[in-house]
């Protein structure tokens, strides 16, 4: 049998879940973007600020230590400066009442100036130094300019910085007390350095004097002085003696006098004719030039040297 009603209508297609359009995902996506960019906008903003912060504290400790150190060192100086009161409170009995002044006249001079320099019989005259100081050692050194003042120097005690040996003696050893004898002529030296521990801890007007007395004596005393305005104190000074078993003078060697010391230049001449070394002027030194400069340390240490004769009665 023939089934003549119409065909059915096809349904339309259902839509499933799964196939149904994404359409939150652009939404997803403005969203994510957004976030980004403030991230992006966050982190270049907050790091730079981190960064100045960081260098910040960075400066500020710098700046901390640096005060720290300022202040370390105005102690040190500060302690010095307490050595050198009660070192006056403590000499001066000894000192009529004062340390040498910080600028010329100094008393080391004066300390000496009543001295006995010859003698003739009995006993003998005693070498020295002078005046009292501060004294420093070779690990502990003044910021200050300080003539002659370490213990423990390569040359010992430099206090007793004035010393005379044989010039013709093989012997390298220089003693502050002396037997002399005819026919023998004898070098002097006088060491110099700045113990100041620091560089421009310059001593200006440098000088060093020489008391080489004319009289005559069995025993006879000669006194090196070396000052600066700059140092404390501002003058010290050395002695050495000469015995001997029959009286007797001194009579400087002409042109024997010169300044040996690190400098290519060395050594420096001393023309005695043009010089204050054996006067009360004094004569200059320094390390390049006889100018009256002293630096600091050991690099800029000198040795002036001169030579005698002694001269015996008939």
């Amino acid at each position: 049998m023939t089934d003549s009603s119409d065909p059915p209508t096809p349904s339309a297609p259902t839509t499933s879940p799964a196939n149904k359009p994404m359409s939150w995902l652009p939404g997803l996506i403005t969203v994510l973007l957004s976030a980004a960019a403030l991230c992006v906008s966050f982190f270049g903003v907050i790091l730079p600020d981190q960064r100045a912060a960081s260098l910040a504290a960075d400066n500020a400790e710098s700046a901390q230590t640096a005060a720290l150190q300022a202040e370390a060192d105005r102690a040190v100086q500060d302690r010095q400066a307490e050595a050198m009161e009660g070192l006056k409170d403590a000499v001066s009995d000894q000192l009529d009442g004062s340390l040498p002044e910080l600028t010329p006249p100094s008393a080391a001079g004066a300390e000496v100036a009543d001295q006995e320099m010859c003698r003739e019989g009995g006993r003998p005259l005693t070498a020295g130094w002078g005046p009292n100081r501060p004294i420093f050692s070779v690990s502990d050194l003044p910021t200050y300019p300080a003539l002659n003042s370490i213990r423990d120097s390569g040359i010992g005690d430099e206090r007793s910085f004035y010393g005379i040996r044989d010039a013709a003696s093989q012997e390298r050893v220089w003693y502050n007390t002396i037997e002399v004898v005819p026919g023998h002529t004898y070098r002097l030296r006088v060491y110099v350095h700045n113990a100041a521990g620091v560089a421009n801890a310059v001593a200006e007007h440098a000088l060093v004097k020489i008391n080489l007395p004319t009289c005559m004596g069995t025993s006879i005393q000669s006194n090196a002085f070396v000052s600066s305005p700059d140092a404390f104190p501002s003058e010290v000074y050395s002695s050495l003696v000469m015995n001997a078993s029959q009286r007797f003078n001194l009579a400087y060697v002409e042109n024997s006098a010169r300044v040996e010391n690190q400098s290519a230049n060395s050594p420096l001449n001393i023309a005695a004719a043009e010089s204050g070394l054996f006067t009360t002027a004094g004569q200059p030194i320094g390390f390049d030039e006889l100018k009256g400069e002293l630096g600091a340390g050991y690099e800029n240490d000198l040795f002036l040297t001169f030579e005698i004769r002694p001269q015996f009665a008939e």
